[in-house]
């Protein structure tokens, strides 16, 4: 599997390009959780705090043709 580009923030009409983190969408707490992409979201440090905060809940990918890493985050 290749790696993900981080080339902006995954969360829709956000334009951030700086400082970009991974969240891992299944809790590094929980014993399903991986390192796998599908496992990993892009974010800006703004959104991540907001997942963190349980303000913004990050359900999954999906697949889709949308560059760079043809897929969806889904919140």
């Amino acid at each position: 599997m290749s790696k993900l580009i981080k080339n902006k923030c995954e969360i829709d009409g956000c334009e951030e390009t700086l400082n970009l983190e991974l969240h891992h969408i299944i809790p590094r707490t929980d014993v399903r959780c991986t390192n796998d992409k599908s496992n990993l979201a892009i974010l800006c440090p703004c959104h991540h705090a907001l997942t963190h905060s349980n303000h913004l809940i990050l359900l999954g990918i999906f697949p889709s043709t949308k560059l760079p890493n043809n897929r969806i985050l889904v919140y």
